[in-house]
């Protein structure tokens, strides 16, 4: 991507995040089958306010496009309507629709009136065509808006905790080597295929989000099991008694609108590998790893929007962090690799 993401080593990173997390606590540990969840509270809210994506797209402060008529399989086109707030992209969502589903390669907090390209990966393999033609699509008063067959919806997914760790595993190995934002996009594309046999999903696209609703009522017992609570910015997650990831927001207004969304990231693979084990979730572990994150390697790159983009690493384990005016936005961390191929 033509984008400057100077990269400079960060030897204040760790610090940055070890302060943020200072008044974070841990809530009680909600259990479902071979799943664990330590809600993180927190009542002090620093940093820059913002929209989440699915607020925006909902009051039409949001456009999300193909960069061209003929696309770009690795970019999209972000344009922010209002002229008064922020809107936070996260890590990992999804949104479907133009020449195919894409998700985002890392978490962006896009400026007021802004309009920018964002670093994307295919999630559906199969599909590299509009769904309606221009004159299929009706605009406003019965005529037709030319471009409305470019635009995108929230597909109210998050990727998978296995794709998104390996994801941005990959994404910061660009940024390392070529100050690029990219993918492996073919690791994508075969994780994204395990998932579907593993799960027996069929879809003749190759679409993530058909993983999904394949296991729609197995995942709203999930969901059921482990609902927000008061006071919630972000949750340190268990499978099969392992530490699986964890993720912070600033503000618990975004915090609750994302709940489901990464809930359902870790449910799903969650539904992939479950399996006896030794080790046991506590409120203890959860906060242990929480405090861990922050003495992580850390190395800083400028955002694709506001503020710099932290690319975290420690053995197998990886992460990032959107810090926007010295503040953490956004912070997500991931165990090693869990699950059995």
């Amino acid at each position: 991507m033509g984008m400057s993401a100077k990269k400079k080593f960060n030897n204040g990173a760790a610090e940055l995040l070890g302060q943020s997390f200072t008044n974070i606590k841990a809530g009680s540990l909600q259990g479902y089958l071979n799943l664990a969840v330590t809600p993180l509270l927190a009542k002090k809210e620093k940093g820059p306010d913002y929209l989440t994506m699915t607020e925006a797209l909902e009051g039409d402060l949001l456009e999300v496009t193909e960069i061209s008529e003929g696309g770009s399989v690795p970019n999209l086109c972000v344009s922010n309507k209002s002229v008064t707030d922020n809107i936070l992209l996260l890590d990992g969502e999804e949104l479907k629709g133009a020449k195919q589903n894409r998700a985002l390669n890392t978490t962006i907090l896009v400026g007021a009136s802004t309009e920018i390209v964002v670093p994307v990966s295919c999630t559906e393999r199969g599909r590299w065509s509009y769904k309606k033609s221009i004159h299929d699509v009706g605009g406003p008063h019965g005529g037709h808006n030319p471009n409305e067959h470019m635009k995108f919806m929230d597909s109210e997914k998050i990727m998978s905790r296995e794709i998104r760790r390996k994801r941005a595993k990959s994404v910061s190995e660009s940024l390392e080597h070529s100050n690029s934002y990219a993918s492996d996009q073919g690791e994508v594309w075969n994780e994204i295929s395990k998932m579907q046999q593993n799960l027996h999903a069929h879809s003749h696209t190759g679409a993530m989000s058909d993983s999904y609703e394949a296991r729609r009522r197995e995942l709203g017992e999930y969901l059921k099991a482990f609902p927000l609570v008061k006071g919630q910015r972000g949750c340190v997650v268990f499978l099969n008694g392992r530490i699986a990831g964890c993720e912070i927001l600033s503000r618990e207004k975004a915090y609750a609108r994302l709940h489901n969304k990464i809930i359902e990231s870790y449910a799903i693979d969650a539904l992939r590998d479950r399996r006896p084990t030794t080790e046991f979730p506590t409120k203890k572990r959860a906060m242990s790893f929480v405090r861990e994150v922050a003495t992580w390697d850390a190395s800083k790159f400028k955002s694709v929007g506001l503020g710099d983009d932290l690319r975290l690493a420690k053995g197998e384990s990886n992460g990032t962090a959107l810090v926007v005016d010295q503040e953490v936005v956004h912070s997500v961390a991931f165990g090693p690799e869990l699950l059995r191929n």
